[in-house]
C-alpha cells in the first residue's frame, strides 16, 4: 500500500488539488428519511463542527440518491479528511470527537438511535484519494453532484489520463463561462481493493442546477476537440459502469457551520 501511494502522488503531481476522503454509502427505508436527516442534522453536525475546528476534517456531507433504483443505496455520507497524516491518525483523533459530543450531549437517547441507524443502514464504506480537481473560482455552491463510476485496470494511468484531458478541458470552460458547471473532480478507491467491486475510480460532476447537468444551462456546449478521449478510453476498456446523480443535504462551510438544501 505504502509503494502504491508514493507511486500514485508522483504520478499526479500536476493534479489541481489531492486529498483523502470516506465516502459511506447508506440504504435507509422511505419510513425512516426524516429520522435519519435529523440524527445528521442534530447529532453527527455537530462532531463535524468540532473536527473541522480542530483540523482534523475539512469538510462533511449528506447526500440522497436523485431517482435511481430502490435496491442500491439512497445516501451517502462524505468526509473529507486531508493528507496522509490525518489519515493515519483519524480513527483515534475522530473517535475522541465522537465521545466529547457524546458525553457532553443532553439527549442520550438520540445518539443511541442515531449510532444505531448508522450501523443498520451502512452498506459499505470506502477510502478514497483524490488526484484531481478542478473548480468554477466564481461558484456561490451547488445542489446536483454526477458520480461516474468505472473499473480500471492501470488507476494511475486513469487519472493520468483524466487530469491531461478532461480536466483541463473542464477546468479552461468553467471559467470562461462555457460551461455551467461548478466541480470536477477524478478519484480512486485505495480501500477496500480487489475484484469483488464493480468499480474502483470515480469522476465528480457539480451543478446548481438540473437544467446545467442536463443541458449546460440551455447553452451550446464548447467544442471538445482539444480532448484525447482515445486516451480516456484506452484506460478504461470496459467504459463507465453506471453514472449516479445525487442531491447535496446537509454540509459544513470551511468553518464547520451547518449548511442545508
Amino acid at each position: 500500500m505504502r509503494y502504491f501511494l508514493t507511486a500514485l502522488m508522483i504520478a499526479l503531481t500536476s493534479s489541481v488539488s489531492s486529498q483523502f476522503y470516506y465516502y459511506g454509502y447508506l440504504q435507509v427505508p422511505e419510513d425512516k428519511v426524516q429520522e435519519y436527516i435529523e440524527n445528521e442534522e442534530e447529532y453527527f453536525s455537530q462532531i463535524a463542527k468540532i473536527a473541522i475546528e480542530q483540523g482534523v476534517i475539512d469538510g462533511w456531507a449528506i447526500l440522497s440518491r436523485y431517482q435511481g433504483s430502490n435496491s442500491e443505496p439512497n445516501f451517502y455520507w462524505y468526509v473529507g479528511v486531508g493528507d496522509i497524516d490525518k489519515l493515519n491518525n483519524f480513527n483515534n483523533d475522530f473517535g475522541a470527537i465522537v465521545n466529547q459530543v457524546s458525553q457532553k450531549s443532553g439527549a442520550p437517547s438520540l445518539i443511541s438511535r442515531a449510532l444505531n441507524d448508522h450501523s443498520k443502514y451502512q452498506t459499505f464504506v470506502g477510502t478514497y484519494y483524490r488526484g484531481a480537481m478542478a473548480t468554477n473560482n466564481n461558484s456561490d455552491g451547488w445542489k446536483y453532484i454526477k458520480h461516474n463510476y468505472a473499473n480500471v485496470p492501470d488507476t494511475n494511468a486513469w487519472l493520468n489520463a483524466q487530469t491531461e484531458n478532461w480536466g483541463k478541458f473542464i477546468d479552461k470552460n468553467m471559467n470562461n463561462g462555457k460551461v455551467n458547471q461548478e466541480l470536477w473532480a477524478a478519484s480512486v478507491r485505495l480501500h477496500p481493493r480487489g475484484n469483488g467491486y464493480n468499480w474502483n475510480v470515480l469522476t465528480v460532476d457539480a451543478y446548481k442546477s438540473l437544467k446545467d447537468m442536463f443541458a449546460n444551462g440551455g447553452e451550446d456546449y464548447p467544442n471538445m476537440s482539444s480532448v484525447n478521449f482515445d486516451e480516456i478510453s484506452s484506460t478504461m476498456p470496459d467504459g463507465w459502469y453506471k453514472e449516479v446523480i445525487w442531491q447535496r443535504v446537509l454540509w459544513t462551510d470551511s468553518n464547520g457551520n451547518l449548511m442545508k438544501n
